[in-house]
Parts: structure tokens; C-alpha cells; sequence
């Protein structure tokens, strides 16, 4: 099982935009196994959307690439590298720019920002799966800015099949 972490740490959100954005690369799918989505900008209780989405054409730039990470030792490295183009193959947090291909929202939902989101598929049919060398990108979008704007994270754990 070849399983990483896709992860950006620590940023400032001031607008609707997309936090985190992963794109298999040409030889190898990609399952979600886990996406977390946590701020510690503030104690105060309220919600806030979030949207999982394909985006595929204009994609987004973002300001700083992502960290790869294994979770095993004896995993090689990830086919996923670190960048902010949104390249085949790449991840990248905290879009600057969030391009103009069409979004479409695979999983709508809400979550109290205190407590923040944790999503895990439950079941095959909730799997969220990337074709090798899909020219779409999954994101983590957020349709609205949240009330606060500082000290958010977002991870990713998923698997190259």
C-alpha cells in the first residue's frame, strides 16, 4: 500500500477560495483516504461551507506547494510532488489565483470551525478517486471566507493505486 500525506500548514484565508489541490500524475491513480480541514485563529463557534471539487481546463495557482509526506518507511517516494502550477503529478495549497475552469462540486458540506472537518469515506460508493493522468484537479474548496482568517490547516492522506 503506497499512502502519503498532501498537507499545508498554518495560512491565512481572506476570500472563497481553494485551500488544498492534488493532481494524479500520468501513471498512477489516486483514492482520497482522509481529508482534514482545522483552524486555530479563533475559540468562537460557526460554520462555515466547504466543497470538494473537481476543476478541471484553468486551474488554480497557489501560493505555496504542498508537503509530501509517507506514512511508512518502507513506502518509496510519492509520484506527487510539492508545486504551485497545478500540474499533473503535483499539490499545492492556499490558491493566489483560482483560474477559470469549471468547478464541480463531488461533496457539498459544512463543518463548526472550532471543532473542524473530518471527512472519511464510509463506504466504496463515497470513494473520491483521481484516473491516473486525469487532467482535473480534486480540491478542497471553500465557497465563502471564513469568519476567521488566520492559522488554517488542510490535509490530505491518499493512495497511489
Amino acid at each position: 500500500m503506497r499512502v502519503y500525506t498532501a498537507f499545508g500548514e498554518n495560512f491565512s484565508i481572506l476570500a472563497a477560495k481553494t485551500i488544498l489541490g492534488l493532481r494524479a500524475p500520468a501513471d498512477a491513480a489516486i483514492r482520497i483516504l482522509r481529508v482534514e480541514l482545522n483552524q486555530s485563529g479563533t475559540t468562537t463557534v460557526g460554520m462555515q461551507r466547504v466543497e470538494f471539487v473537481k476543476q478541471a481546463a484553468t486551474l488554480p495557482t497557489f501560493a505555496s506547494s504542498s508537503v509530501i509526506g509517507k506514512l511508512t518507511d518502507t513506502d518509496p517516494t510519492s509520484k506527487i510532488s510539492g508545486n504551485t502550477n497545478s500540474a499533473a503529478g503535483t499539490s499545492g495549497t492556499n490558491a493566489s489565483a483560482e483560474g477559470g475552469g469549471t468547478r464541480t462540486v463531488i461533496w457539498p458540506g459544512a463543518f463548526e470551525v472550532v471543532r473542524g472537518l473530518l471527512w472519511v469515506p464510509t463506504s466504496a460508493k463515497e470513494e473520491i478517486i483521481l484516473p491516473a493522468g486525469d487532467a482535473s484537479l480534486f480540491g478542497i474548496y471553500l465557497p465563502a471566507a471564513p469568519t476567521s482568517s488566520g492559522n488554517w490547516n488542510a490535509l490530505v492522506v491518499f493512495e497511489e493505486i
